[in-house]
């Protein structure tokens, strides 16, 4: 999501559906840059049950993490453009870790990293840039790579609790055949294969034309990507999209790259679609090449004065991730209620997990997590 606000790279002016706006502020420092600093605080609470155990903690929501940033930009003329960004994760004890087994780094269910501490405070974002009117945007240095957001176009309004990389709400929890025993974990069996993500890179962009954009990546040890997005409306109707490719082959020891897309649709009335899906190519010999294919049907409208209210179900398949012929399937339901003047987001997402293995029957695994989005 290529706003300053979001986790992922490429379509910037859709996907800031995701989050609520930041209320950042601006000042010009004395060089002429003007600077902003800006950011999120958003905690949940999370309960997960594997139909043998459940447990309950207060997490940092992995689909937006807490975080800050400062992003800097002035004018070396009319036509060109230097900026910066910096940016900065605080995950205290992250949705995505929280366990049921004890598994986790603390030996409590339910507690992941908890407190910020050297594995749960990163940098996300160490990138400057310059940007040209007619030839483009060149960007150097921590950042997202060009295939980086190009499964999580969504434009439903719950975004927060909700979107294609489902494994977010409670990715360390485990499928259970029986009461003693553990197998693989949501995040095991799930990925939404979005492209390849933050990293050391050079990176470049084209000027938008007709609503399209291209870009391109190099990322420091030989991994490269491309990808083109599209921003525009049609009547009533907003529209936006990604898709790209990848390829990591001399970086991962299992994959060789891979390709995805998504798709998001906002009628006037209200009422979105939001599809997604792709596919990674395993490099073992004889192994399957993972796929995932995400659909979700929303609706926002004004219930009261303070901010719109979003409504969302969705679904989605994701075959052969952690090995052959496995396939999870989700389903989820989502309110979303925004506090638009104070640039906040309250939130309810339930989530049921389904995993299909050869020779070994799981039980379900539910996930609920309410919680609040403050932008600063």
């Amino acid at each position: 999501m290529s706003n300053p606000y979001l986790k992922t790279g490429i379509a910037a002016g859709v996907l800031i559906a995701l989050s609520g706006t930041a209320h950042a502020g601006t000042v010009s420092n004395s060089n002429g840059m003007s600077v902003t600093l800006g950011g999120y605080v958003d905690r949940a609470v999370l309960y997960a049950d594997d139909g043998k155990d459940s447990t309950a903690a207060v997490v940092d929501n992995e689909n937006l993490s807490s975080r800050f940033f400062i992003v800097g930009e002035g004018k070396v003329n009319e036509a060109l453009t230097a900026g910066f960004k910096m940016e900065f994760d605080f995950r205290d004890n992250s949705s995505s870790s929280v366990t049921i087994d004890d598994s986790n780094s603390n030996g409590n269910a339910g507690v992941g990293e908890n407190g910020v501490g050297a594995t749960s405070f990163s940098q996300r974002h160490m990138d400057a840039y310059f940007s040209h009117a007619t030839l483009g945007k060149f960007s150097i240095g921590q950042g997202a790579s060009a295939s980086d957001g190009i499964a999580e176009t969504d434009m439903s309004g719950t975004g927060i609790v909700a979107y294609s990389g489902v494994a977010d709400m409670a990715a360390a929890v485990k499928f259970r055949p029986s009461s003693t025993t553990y197998g693989p974990a949501i995040g095991d069996v799930s990925s939404n294969m979005d492209g390849l993500g933050l990293d050391d890179r050079i990176r470049y962009d084209t000027p938008t034309f007709g609503g399209f954009g291209l870009a391109t990546s190099f990322v420091s040890g030989g991994a490269g990507d491309v990808s083109v997005n599209f921003s525009g409306k049609f009547g009533g109707i907003d529209v936006g999209a990604a898709a790209g490719y990848w390829n990591n082959s001399s970086l991962s020891t299992t994959d060789d790259g891979g390709y995805a897309g998504s798709l998001s649709a906002k009628h006037d009335s209200g009422v979105s679609l939001t599809l997604a899906g792709g596919k990674t190519q395993k490099k073992a010999t004889g192994r399957d090449d993972a796929s995932f294919m995400y659909g979700k049907l929303a609706y926002t409208v004004g219930l009261t004065s303070v901010g719109d209210t979003s409504f969302g179900v969705d679904y989605g398949v994701y075959k052969d991730v952690a090995q052959n012929n496995d396939e999870m399937t989700t389903f989820g339901l989502q309110v979303v209620q925004s506090l638009a003047d104070v640039g906040t987001e309250v939130y309810l997402g339930y989530r049921n997990h389904e995993l299909d293995r050869t020779g070994t029957s799981y039980d379900d695994i539910m996930a609920v997590m309410a919680g609040v989005n403050v932008a600063f």
